[in-house]
């Protein structure tokens, strides 16, 4: 009688085992299937855009401030962007000059999940560098 009892608990507990390994799995193969949220015309496009929009803050440029204000957003199913804000900051207006930039930009092709449109985190590290002056003439 013991080792019926035995047996019958080794079976009843068996299945659990079985499906908590099928969880795992499925996780794993489904980040596989994850396509980030793109720029309309790619990351050329984005480049560009940040080249012609973005405008060194006076106050940056009078103390010689350089460096990376990274913005961070959520882009929705539709390619909407929202909750922006500066994750890491150079202050002296190029955190909002930065911010003001993402906030103006076209809707983006939303991330896809499994090929499904998903809201997705975004990081855009944005880099103000002074350009040195040549020789004078």
């Amino acid at each position: 009688m013991k080792y019926l009892i035995l047996i019958l608990l080794f079976g009843v507990i068996s299945p659990g085992l079985h499906a908590q390994q099928a969880i795992v799995a499925n996780p794993v193969a489904s980040v596989s299937e994850k396509e980030r949220p793109q720029y309309p015309g790619g990351d050329a496009a984005l480049k560009r855009y940040l080249c012609l929009n973005l405008r060194y803050p006076n106050k940056a440029i009078d103390q010689k401030i350089q460096g990376e204000v990274v913005v961070s957003f959520l882009i929705d199913e539709q390619g909407h962007i929202s909750d922006i804000a500066a994750t890491k900051g150079i202050g002296y207006g190029c955190d909002e000059e930065a911010i003001r930039v993402v906030k103006a930009m076209p809707k983006w092709q939303a991330g896809r999940l499994n090929g499904k449109p998903v809201k997705m985190t975004y990081n855009l590290p944005v880099v103000f560098e002074l350009q040195e002056d040549g020789p004078e003439k």
